[in-house]
């Protein structure tokens, strides 16, 4: 299982309503689908593995489930000075959670 803290210092969640219109609207749209990008050092090259659970947290909460459809990618895209690479998010498995990590760990056992 693979933590992904979102934060509002990023353009596309400054607030909590933006993360899910990210969820629900953004994500499935992107070129490929499920293209989530990622900072320089968010994520290591063996860091994801396809098929793994990603629990998406923000301000501290649990928000977001899914299941990780690719490895870590290079971002060949707009912005990949800024965000050199990517994975993709399987779409159907995303699943908006509620709760405390530790409780959502618990469930996901």
């Amino acid at each position: 299982m693979r933590i992904i803290k979102l934060s509002k210092k990023d353009d596309e969640f400054k607030k909590r309503a933006m993360v899910d219109t990210y969820f629900r609207d953004t994500l499935p749209k992107r070129n490929p689908p499920g293209k989530f990008l990622l900072s320089n050092r968010a994520i290591g090259q063996d860091g994801i593995s396809p098929g793994e659970t990603l629990v998406f947290t923000y301000e501290g909460e649990c928000v977001y489930k899914a299941r990780a459809a690719s490895t870590r990618q290079i971002n060949s895209g707009r912005d990949n000075d800024k965000n050199a690479h990517y994975f993709l998010v399987n779409i159907p498995s995303i699943k908006g959670i509620q709760g405390t990590l530790p409780a959502i760990q618990d469930k996901l056992k």
